[in-house]
């Protein structure tokens, strides 16, 4: 499996994580006592954790939806910046943001850093 589709999984199953326990009502509204959410935020970590999930099926599959995902969350980490609950919509302060911003961080370098398929890790194409 190539490292597109590890990193897909990986935040798939993060994300799904946080989606599934902040929808727990004994959570208190926090998930590990560190990330505010509300029902609207499980929602789209839910969605972005199928989404990632649904990458894995394949390298090209990895990428796009990384660039989809690491693009969107980077645009509301950059808008979280300055608005602490993004117009009322999520809670974006504290350690969401900086959750968000590194999850972009690294699903952009998941979709222009890494191999894609049929190349070695030197970026040439193997000799069959």
């Amino acid at each position: 499996m190539s490292t597109a589709r590890w990193i897909d999984a990986v935040m798939g199953v993060l994300f799904a994580f946080f989606g599934i326990w902040g929808l727990i009502p004994a959570a208190g509204g926090t998930v590990l006592g560190l990330f505010p959410v509300n029902p609207a935020m499980c929602v789209i970590a839910l969605v972005a954790a199928a989404m990632l999930l649904y990458g894995i099926v394949s390298t090209a599959t990895a990428k796009s939806v990384a660039a989809t995902v690491g693009i969107a969350f980077g645009l509301v980490g950059i808008v979280g910046l300055f608005s602490r609950d993004l117009f009322g919509l999520i809670p974006t302060s504290g350690w969401n943001i900086a959750l968000i911003l590194v999850s972009a961080a690294l699903l952009l370098y998941d979709w222009l850093g890494t191999p894609g398929e049929g190349t070695t890790t030197a970026g040439r194409t193997p000799l069959h």
